[in-house]
């Protein structure tokens, strides 16, 4: 799809949708439940969709709603543990589509149940990393096979221990916790070196102790309870979504008049909630007031931003960035490599073909500002966050942006171009 929007600042109100990290994480847990859960999610997305529907072929039924999710969840026998609906002969199909969190979230979880399955990878997602969760699951005595975008499993992993490198991804650190949180007496987990993304991991514990798992925590070392239904409450709202939310506060940072957002904790563990703090850093005025959050244009300056615990918000932070005086340098980038695409290198196209100035290192980009930008057409490489950090980018622009594959914002934000053409445009 190709869409064309109107240069100028962008001002107005925006109600944010729900976290897709977790409604993801909500899921699972509801999955393995002791009766049955109603999510309310404020509107779906093409990876919450997959996660629901690995989650329904796995044998709970997970059902969309107006106004969420209905869950019914795996049944449990004691003394047998969960029993999976699923396979019956054959592997169970679970298609994870594009979604990274679907598969390496219920990996684990799959391996632990002991379910042969086939976990269908479209787009990039054959290409992002498994390993070091890989080779602990085959220590286990889980068995894999590839078959082009198909991944195949067999087997049992029969650990009660864990251990995987904290550096590569927070989700195989968040689909280790569930496997062991549904495993017959639980485990351990240890969590080597430096972990990125680490409020990620917040996130899963929060949602597993609201589950009455017991995770006992020093250092590294994670002691997990399981083997029993959670006793997970009736009825959960999925918070607001602040990685979502980061295009509205980047197009607001370039406002005068500037945008309100609204439906977002501002005590919330999600990672990109500090993207509110970096606009700040760059001089935007951000305010903050019950579940609002506003943000208006100051003068805004380049800065030196290690994205190490946040690499998502590359897009929506340099789209900021080109406009702003001076030079910014964004580091510790350089799993954007392996996303839906290249990200660092489609980040610097994307400001490069609105005039703007960006240029890559190895792990991240060196962005001169400049007063404005001329506007241009943006390939989106099918990346949700690209065609996004291109509309907010817009709000900078003297002439139209044209952004192509925009339809690829199903991925997270099915509502997106809706939301963002219901803001003012200040010509």
């Amino acid at each position: 799809m190709r869409l064309v929007l109107p240069p100028g600042h962008r001002s107005g109100s925006v109600l944010l949708p729900s976290s897709k990290s977790m409604a993801h994480r909500l899921l699972i847990a509801a999955a393995f439940a002791a009766h049955p859960v109603r999510i309310r999610c404020r509107g779906t997305s093409a990876d919450i969709e997959a996660t629901a529907r690995c989650l329904s072929a796995l044998g709970a039924m997970a059902v969309r709603r107006a106004d969420g999710y209905d869950v019914t969840p795996l049944p449990y026998e004691p003394g047998k543990g969960f029993v999976p609906r699923a396979g019956a002969g054959q592997p169970a199909v679970l298609p994870c589509g594009e979604s990274g969190s679907t598969l390496r979230f219920l990996l684990p979880v799959t391996a632990a149940l002991g379910v042969s399955a086939v976990f269908v990878r479209e787009g990039r997602l054959p290409l992002r990393p498994l390993s070091p969760l890989r080779e602990e699951l085959e220590r286990g005595g889980l068995r894999f096979r590839e078959d082009g975008k198909n991944l195949f499993i067999e087997g049992k992993t029969n650990l009660d221990n864990y251990t995987v490198s904290g550096n590569i991804s927070s989700q195989f650190v968040t689909g280790l916790l569930f496997a062991l949180a549904v495993s017959p007496g639980g485990g351990s987990l240890h969590v080597t070196g430096e972990t990125e993304s680490a409020d990620y991991i917040r996130m899963t514990e929060q949602v597993l102790r609201a589950s009455g798992v017991r995770i006992v925590s020093r250092g590294g070392l994670r002691r997990v309870s399981g083997g029993i239904p959670f006793d997970f409450p009736p009825e959960v709202t999925a918070e607001g979504d602040w990685s979502q939310a980061a295009f509205f506060l980047a197009a607001g940072a370039m406002s005068p008049r500037g945008i309100c957002l609204s439906g977002l904790d501002t005590a919330s563990l999600q990672a990109d909630r500090r993207m509110a703090a970096l606009m700040r850093l760059f001089g935007a005025a951000v305010s903050f007031r019950d579940k609002n959050v506003r943000i208006r244009r100051n003068f805004l300056r380049g800065q030196t931003v290690d994205v190490r615990q946040v690499p998502d918000l590359v897009p929506a932070l340099a789209a900021v960035a080109a406009v702003s005086a001076g030079t910014t340098r964004i580091t510790g980038a350089a799993r954007l490599r392996l996303k839906e695409s290249d990200r660092i290198a489609t980040t610097a196209a994307m400001i490069r073909s609105l005039g703007g100035s960006a240029e890559e290192t190895e792990d991240g980009l060196v962005i001169t500002g400049r007063e404005e930008l001329s506007g241009g057409t943006v390939d989106s490489f099918g990346d949700h966050r690209i065609a996004m950090a291109a509309a907010a980018a817009s709000a900078a622009c003297r002439g139209r942006v044209t952004v192509l594959g925009a339809e690829c914002t199903e991925k997270s934000y099915p509502g997106f171009w809706y939301d963002f053409a219901a803001l003012e445009v200040e010509r």
